[in-house]
């Protein structure tokens, strides 16, 4: 027993001392201290604590010139450490430390000061030290150069403008990064090659403007030599008037040179454009922003119908940009809807399309039988190339709307052979237990007879009693089976969806549907988990992206988006017997 004590009293002066009169030590530290332009350092967050408490994730509040590619690292160790005091006594306590990683990269030259970083402990606000890193540009190596072009000099508020980033590569290249700073008023997103989305690893991956985006290599003949050509595009979008300057372009790379590597930087020329906001003249009551050349048809269904009946009313938007097009056309500006139809309160609903085209349904109902047709349905838009407002309009539906009929009594209470002449139009019943009061009585508010009272109980709560028994029974006989645990899983794929978490929503939905154990699916599984082709190629392509970033050590990223990935979990259909 003396040894086992002497053996755990020097194992206690081994570890690290923990202080700090409230028990709570935050810490934030760089590494590397100096680091190249656009490459990549990690900025750690630790926080130490003597006993249990709540340690919440950091808010970094970083310089323009600074951006986040997520967090790489959380981690917590915990052990018996010990404690000096204030009066210098000591003591042995429990210490827990926390550790977030973060994978950091700067795109300007120069000293970079990164503030306190909050941190929430217990819900108290707790600071971290502020941190300094250099960042330093490697030099231009022959051979390697930068492009950027602009699709057009001067554009609207609101409208796309294409911005193409071609890097030309003389040597083996091992790896790359882009230096890019977004000047404020604009939005930018990827384009990428349609079939980056089935196979990613086939092309090169940049994060530009704080957006991932795939390019696409060919070889041409630059200066006598060939050379690889690798072209990223990205569509920026004005916010705001104003000339807006991409001067901070750049790619640092590593290029093989035998055994070792070399570091460089290839510069692009400034670009700039304008962007100049749109006239008021002649613009329509019911435009929307829309900029560019679009078309649009529209369907209807059914097209025989009785007054109060719905109608299917499906739209497809195509042109310019139709994934710009979030909202479908504003009906009830249009007096040929708001006076002879009804219109659904909810509004327009998106359909998920591709990039082609954009589609939109909604319900109407008409409201005489004067109505012969479903008028044009308008998408104004702005030509920027005439420099004009246009107006888009669908065809015309025809439509047939019977006048609505008047229910008899008889229609109500007797059998429907009856000929219509014994039929009455609905009158003012005689006393009893079925009749309809007069407006006057119901006004009145005279307390209803107590059998009239307590019959609808009678009636209604036994059949109501007696079904929730037989469901209760029905979902216990069901609530063993596969297809319970596979809808069981499907929900809890979907709440996992919503919450950001793609891949355990994947691995979830997929390891009850093929029965295997959610870490030995992959995203070749996905093919064989579904006949629903769309549906497999999100699956795959979710499962594909956070495999290539674990794999090939690149920061993870989403491949698909949340909504793309509900609509695939959804049309994933459990099948006895189907694919196992």
């Amino acid at each position: 027993m003396r040894q086992l004590l002497i053996i755990l009293m020097a194992v206690l002066t081994l570890v690290p001392w923990a202080r700090g009169q409230d028990g709570i030590e935050i810490e934030a530290t760089v590494s590397p201290a100096q680091a190249y332009l656009g490459s990549t350092f990690t900025y750690t967050v630790n926080v130490q604590v003597i006993g249990q408490y709540d340690i919440g994730e950091p808010t970094l509040d970083l310089p323009a010139s600074v951006r986040s590619l997520g967090l790489s690292s959380n981690s917590t160790r915990s052990g018996p450490a010990r404690v000096r005091h204030p009066d210098g006594t000591t003591r042995i306590a429990n210490v827990t430390t926390q550790s977030f990683g973060y994978t950091l990269s700067a795109d300007a030259v120069g000293h970079v000061t990164i503030p306190p970083a909050r941190v929430l402990v217990n819900g108290k606000s707790v600071w971290t030290n502020a941190v300094e890193i250099e960042v330093i540009e490697p030099d231009e190596i022959e051979g390697f150069e930068l492009e950027a072009r602009l699709s057009k000099p001067r554009a609207y508020v609101g409208e796309p403008v294409t911005l193409r980033v071609t890097w030309y590569a003389a040597d083996n290249v091992r790896s790359f990064s882009v230096a890019s700073s977004l000047p404020g008023g604009l939005e930018a997103q990827g384009i990428n090659p349609p079939a980056a989305a089935r196979d990613p690893s086939q092309y090169p991956r940049a994060v530009i403007f704080g957006q991932q985006v795939y390019g696409q290599v060919r070889q041409v003949t630059r200066a006598g030599r060939s050379v690889a050509a690798v072209t990223f595009e990205m569509q920026v979008r004005p916010t705001a008037t104003g000339t807006y300057d991409f001067g901070s372009l750049a790619i640092v790379f590593d290029t093989a040179q035998g055994f070792n590597s070399r570091r460089g930087i290839s510069r692009a020329e400034p670009v700039s454009f304008e962007a100049l906001p749109l006239p008021t003249q002649g613009r329509p009551a019911d435009f929307t922003g829309l900029i560019g050349n679009y078309r649009i048809s529209a369907t209807a269904g059914p097209t025989e119908v009785s007054v109060g009946d719905p109608i299917g009313l499906r739209i497809a938007v195509t042109g310019t940009d139709p994934l710009s097009v979030q909202a479908g056309p504003r009906l009830a500006a249009d007096p040929a809807f708001a006076e002879r139809f009804k219109l659904d309160p909810s509004g327009w609903e998106r359909d998920l399309t591709g990039r082609e085209e954009a589609r939109f349904q909604t319900t109407i109902r008409a409201l005489s039988p004067d109505v012969r047709e479903i008028p044009p349905v308008r998408l104004p838009y702005f030509d920027a190339d005439a420099g004009v407002y246009r107006v888009a309009m669908s065809e015309p539906v025809p439509i047939t709307v019977h006048a609505a009929s008047n229910v008899t009594l008889a229609d109500a209470v007797t059998s429907s052979i009856l000929a219509p002449s014994v039929r009455e139009k609905l009158g003012t019943p005689s006393t009893g237990l079925w009749s309809i009061a007069p407006p006057t009585t119901l006004a009145s508010g005279r307390p209803e007879p107590l059998l009239r009272r307590v019959l609808p109980i009678v009636l209604v709560v036994p059949p109501l009693l007696l079904g929730g028994h037989v469901g209760w029974t029905l979902q216990r006989r069901r609530g063993s089976s596969r297809q319970a645990a596979f809808h069981r899983a499907q929900a809890a794929a979907t709440r996992l969806a919503r919450r950001g978490r793609h891949e355990e929503a994947v691995r979830t939905l997929l390891s009850a549907r093929l029965c295997q154990l959610p870490a030995s699916i992959t995203a070749a599984d996905c093919l064989r988990a579904t006949d629903d082709p769309q549906a497999a190629r999100t699956l795959e392509n979710c499962l594909r992206a956070r495999e290539f970033a674990r794999f090939g050590g690149t920061p993870p990223a989403e491949a698909v988006s949340t909504t793309e990935l509900l609509g695939a979990l959804r049309r994933v259909h459990f099948a006895e017997g189907g694919r196992a």
